[in-house]
């Protein structure tokens, strides 16, 4: 159970960060929130997940349309923000 823990606490942390320099960069949260999908649909279609949560995300992002695919990148960027 901890290496899971800790491998959802590296997930969140790197969210976080990534949240954080975009808004360091200037970009407003529906900016964020927009790439945030553009980065999913890449993702989705071209990189191999690295942690369960990555797999859970690419299994998520798969099996939703385009509008739960918006909603689910801007839930990522509520979480990473409250995080």
């Amino acid at each position: 159970m901890s290496e899971m823990t800790n491998s959802f606490q590296a997930f969140q942390r790197e969210l976080r960060e990534k949240i954080r320099m975009a808004e360091r960069a200037g970009l407003g949260r529906d900016t964020i929130a927009r790439q945030a999908e553009e980065l999913g649909d890449w993702l989705a279609r071209h990189a191999e997940p690295r942690n369960p949560e990555e797999r859970l995300l690419r299994e998520l992002w798969a099996v939703a349309d385009e509008r739960e695919q918006q909603a689910l990148a801007d839930v990522l960027v509520k979480f990473a923000e409250r995080s």
